[in-house]
């Protein structure tokens, strides 16, 4: 039992770094995008774009009724809110703040979760959980700098809020329904976004260009990718070991900035960066040594 957890962790692990990889590339783009547009048109678009390829994979795979069919409806209408309000929050946070600054803030969610999981699922967290967790926090500490902090701005101000709320939207995936299409999970926040958000579209309209479009309909696949992926991974591993591995998003905003937005690539950012991968390595090899180690109990049930 214990080798089959451990097993979980890893592929979980794993698949949430896809996950939070692919809301990298889309907080990426939405930043870019910022500059010509309002932040409804933005989540407008690209959330119809995601409706969009949502519907014609659900009509290619056995039809759109198996995508509405779900007994955890009202599970997937608040992931859905929580969807809306930490995205908009987070664009209004990147309007004005560098991408690692504003991860920075947001990355203190994994403690978020790792409680949320202890508290309302019983998940045992171990000392190496809490380790990889407060190593990757004081890289996170030492890329924002203590004085960053010293004016609470608006935009600071959303980021915090963006922590509880994405915790909250990550551990309500423990609780939909294992017979849900993959379409599902990412079909009802998609249209949670579109709904609320098409009041605002009437009244204030604006039309993409043909390449902002095709980057828009970019930020659609990849939000798929991402809500997906997210809700596999805290559904087959424990939070603590998925949660800690948002940090991977970090390291792709100082990149990101970097090369796009000519954010300074600043020493205490490469050092807290290289803390926060040796975090993440260090817990990994932790669950593979007690995989292994799970293993040779049950081969072995009179050592144990």
């Amino acid at each position: 039992m214990m080798s089959l957890l451990e097993t979980s962790n890893i592929k979980g692990a794993i698949i949430g770094i896809l996950g939070f990889s692919s809301f990298a590339i889309t907080d990426m783009a939405a930043k870019y995008l910022l500059g010509f547009y309002e932040i409804h048109t933005i989540v407008f678009t690209s959330e119809i774009f995601t409706l969009t390829i949502l519907a014609i994979t659900a009509c290619l795979s056995g039809g759109i009724a198996k995508t509405f069919k779900t007994r955890t409806l009202r599970i997937h209408l608040v992931r859905g809110v929580f969807s809306l309000c930490n995205y908009a929050l987070f664009l209004y946070a990147i309007r004005s703040l560098p991408l690692d600054q504003a991860y920075s803030i947001v990355f203190t969610t994994p403690f978020v979760i790792a409680l949320l999981g202890a508290i309302f699922f019983k998940e045992k967290i171990k000392r190496y959980h809490v380790l990889s967790i407060l190593l990757g926090f004081i890289g996170v500490l030492i890329v924002l700098q203590p004085q960053t902090l010293s004016t609470l701005s608006l935009p600071v101000l959303a980021c915090i809020l963006c922590c509880f709320i994405f915790a909250g939207y990550n551990i309500l995936s423990k609780l939909l329904s294992g017979d849900d299409s993959w379409i599902t999970y990412a079909f009802y926040p998609a249209c949670v976004m579109v709904a609320a958000f098409t009041p605002l579209v009437i009244m204030d309209f604006e039309r993409p260009a043909l390449p902002h479009l095709f980057m828009l309909g970019g930020i659609g696949v990849m939000n798929i990718i991402g809500t997906v992926s997210l809700v596999i991974a805290f559904r087959i591993s424990t939070s603590v070991v998925v949660a800690k591995f948002q940090y991977v998003q970090l390291l792709w905003g100082i990149l990101f900035g970097y090369i796009l937005f000519n954010d300074p690539l600043l020493s205490s950012t490469a050092l807290g960066a290289a803390i926060i991968i040796t975090a993440g390595l260090y817990l990994l090899k932790q669950e593979h040594k007690n995989r292994h180690a799970g293993r040779y109990l049950a081969q072995h049930p009179k050592q144990k």
